[in-house]
């Protein structure tokens, strides 16, 4: 039995783009570098909103969303509470803040896969175990 084509977005370190393939063969890439001002990434969310939904589906522009999220931050880095963080100007070295925040991610999924989740099963959130976990992956 074949293998079904991958359609989804994956991220590339090596580039720092965030690839969409459709059906295992159609690539569309954004240049996660490129995302330096709220309002890049708001243009890339408006153009991919604006592709049609046999393209690109409401669950990719979410997962795309959700990946501009984790390797950029916005909210962290270019605007909060709805106001442009550092006056307005662009992040300055985007590269490191992507890899910088692709360890995280990696550091947040390794936990995961330590701590896993039980559905049904209570849990109380270590936080100081999770934060010494984390600082342990920060240069």
């Amino acid at each position: 039995m074949g293998e079904t084509p991958r359609t989804g977005w994956e991220f590339e370190e090596d580039r720092l783009v965030l690839v969409y393939y459709l059906n295992g063969n159609y690539r569309y890439e954004v240049d996660l570098e490129t995302c330096t001002t709220s309002a890049a990434v708001l243009d890339w969310v408006c153009q991919l909103a604006g592709k049609s939904e046999g393209f690109l589906s409401n669950e990719h522009l979410g997962q795309f969303v959700r990946m501009v999220d984790t390797y950029i931050r916005p909210q962290e880095t270019l605007c909060s509470f709805g106001i442009q963080t550092k006056k307005g100007r662009p992040i300055k070295d985007v590269a490191s803040v992507i890899r910088r925040n692709a360890k995280r991610h990696e550091r947040e999924q390794e936990w995961g896969r330590l701590h896993p989740v039980i559905p049904g099963v209570p849990c109380s959130l270590d936080i100081a175990g999770y934060m010494k976990f984390m600082d342990e992956a920060t240069p």
